[in-house]
């Protein structure tokens, strides 16, 4: 029994100090001095969102930046999520709705929305987010500030996760949980091992240049983890991808009840684990 316990003494051991050293090292989001001076492009896609997107659009709407737009993509939405976007532009000038076109072959349907808002943007600085999120006013300026402060190719933001009932409490953590114990974010920003990438697609700020260069969505296109995979590609492309707390900017509710939970949960998890089914399982 002995010999058993020791290794998992050391496993316990390890994922603590990684943990730890995660919640010591990561950066908070911050707004610096100064206005930034890059134009800033904030895109949301959007597919049957009518419960979320007046509030998400709301948020973004009423950000301090200077110079910013904000554009939604309705992805083909059943339901009200096209009428209530069209309301909105009424009140707000700075939003701008394009509608999606249909999937191409070998695309992911985010992965492609992304796309075609990249493509219609006109900012220095691309900031995507989730239909799901709500921003605090300086969300767009901090996002600004952390890439010309660090010069880094893709800033990214660990948001603050709201969870009403206990199917959303058991699974939705999980994934955070994962990330805070098993990757050293120490090593994560300085070193360009693939491995080593960690990003949150519910915040994802690039320059322009980086996107570019990265290859954006198109390089991740058939992907489920467009997070984790243009962190990657921004790394491989020469350039920093860099994780941060944002939980006092933007915070999301994923799901609502079991049945979302253990459907998002289970493809998330899916992914992660590389699409092989006995690791899932396990």
């Amino acid at each position: 029994m002995a010999s058993q316990a020791y290794p998992f003494a050391v496993f316990s051991g390890v994922v603590f100090l990684i943990t730890l050293v995660n919640h010591l090292y990561m950066p908070k989001l911050v707004t610096g001095t100064g206005k930034p001076t890059s134009r800033l492009s904030i895109l949301v896609p959007a597919r049957d969102e009518e419960r979320n997107i007046e509030r998400c659009l709301a948020s973004l709407l009423s950000q301090d930046h200077p110079d910013y737009e904000v554009i939604v993509l309705n992805d083909g939405s059943k339901d009200r999520t096209g009428e209530i976007i069209g309301k909105l532009k009424l009140t707000y000038p700075n939003l701008r709705s394009i509608d999606g076109l249909p999937l191409p072959e070998g695309w992911r349907g985010k992965n492609w929305a992304c796309w075609q808002l990249a493509g219609a943007a006109a900012g220095e600085v691309l900031l995507f987010t989730d239909a799901d999120t709500e921003h605090g006013n300086d969300s767009g300026t901090c996002a600004c500030y952390a890439l010309e402060s660090s010069g880094a190719g893709l800033v990214s933001g660990m948001v603050r996760q709201r969870m009403l009932t206990i199917p959303e409490m058991l699974m939705v953590p999980v994934m955070n949980w994962a990330m805070m114990c098993f990757m050293p974010l120490p090593l994560a920003h300085v070193r360009r091992r693939f491995m080593l990438s960690a990003a949150c697609g519910q915040y994802m700020a690039f320059t322009r240049d980086s996107y570019k260069a990265c290859g954006g969505h198109d390089a991740i296109k058939d992907k489920v983890l467009d997070d984790s995979e243009l962190a990657k590609s921004v790394k491989s492309a020469g350039m920093r991808a860099l994780l941060y707390d944002a939980t006092d900017q933007v915070s999301c509710r994923m799901y609502t009840n079991a049945v979302e939970a253990v459907a998002g949960f289970t493809k998330n998890l899916f992914s992660v684990f590389g699409n092989r089914i006995s690791l899932h399982i396990f």
